[in-house]
């Protein structure tokens, strides 16, 4: 029982806890600071494309742990950036179609 409660925390609570200080550092790190349901959103992101990135590098028996966190890290810091380019993209689709599909196109 206290060998698979020691392999759960160094599979899933190790990752998480990496992801969670790496979204912190990366709050701290911006030069406007946001609200506190921005750091709460941030938090969210981060720690579940960590997780999930996690999941995933566990079928790699190949890679080393020390590897595989610095993988859920920057994967934690970048996943809130790329959630909001995603929506402001879509917002923008929403808003007028045509023109970002022109701009996606290259046309003018």
């Amino acid at each position: 029982m206290k060998h698979d409660l020691e392999r759960l925390a160094l599979t899933w609570g190790l990752p998480v806890l990496l992801a969670f200080v790496a979204v912190c550092l990366r709050y701290l790190m911006l030069a406007e600071k946001g609200s506190f349901w921005g750091f709460v959103r941030g938090a969210i992101i981060g720690i579940t494309v960590g997780a999930f990135t996690n999941l995933y590098l566990l079928g790699f028996a190949d890679i080393a742990e020390e590897t595989r966190g610095a993988i859920v890290g920057v994967s934690a810091i970048v996943a809130e950036d790329l959630v909001l380019i995603l929506l402001r993209v879509l917002r923008k689709f929403k808003d007028n179609p045509d023109e970002l599909l022109n701009f996606i196109r290259g046309r003018k």
